[in-house]
């Protein structure tokens, strides 16, 4: 859904590209403001497109009738929606940045998102409900990391024992190379 005041801010735009009297601009935009809320957006739509080609009326029509199903405000309202941003702004403000701008805080994004998802279970009230579900993906989550580091730890070569119990193994460098005056010394 478009925002109401976003969308009549277009008609206010292409009204004043239209006519210079502000008296005038205030009558048509009025009456297409309450069509647009109350009416048909079709209606507003065809008006819009009977007014003289101008940047702001192109830019209006464009715009409006690329989210034609976006200002269908009437049956927006008849549901009991609502048509402006005000509130998710405020929802924005109260549940996502009291939280995650406080001071000294830093946040990955995924921290960040598990946080905005707890934040709206609460402010939903939905925390009973929702538990039943995040516990269980929070274990399955931790046993698969847990694996992961499993295999990558298994994965690694480890270089070989080069002193068991005291003793130089094979492979160690000390056995390989004899010292002069050793009994099985070969040069290199």
């Amino acid at each position: 859904m478009l925002d109401f005041a976003h969308a009549a801010e277009y008609l206010a735009d292409a009204a004043k590209a239209t006519w210079a009297d502000a008296a005038t601009v205030t009558t048509w935009f009025t009456t297409q403001r309450h069509e647009l809320l109350t009416g048909d957006p079709d209606q507003v739509l065809a008006v819009l497109e009977q007014l003289p080609p101008s940047d702001g009326r192109d830019t209006a029509l464009g715009y409006l009738t690329a989210r034609r199903t976006q200002i269908a405000y009437r049956d927006f309202v008849a549901r009991g929606w609502p048509i402006g941003s005000g509130c998710v702004e405020s929802a924005h403000q109260h549940v996502v940045q009291d939280r995650l701008k406080g001071r000294g805080m830093r946040w990955t994004r995924a921290g960040a998102e598990a946080l905005v998802a707890l934040r709206l279970v609460d402010a939903n009230d939905r925390w009973n409900a929702t538990w039943d579900q995040v516990g269980p993906m929070q274990r399955a989550s931790r046993r698969a990391r847990t694996a992961q580091r499993r295999t990558a730890r298994q994965a690694r070569t480890r270089p070989p024992k080069l002193v068991a119990a005291g003793v130089p193994a094979a492979a160690h460098p000390w056995r390989r190379v004899r010292l002069p005056g050793s009994p099985r010394f070969t040069s290199p």
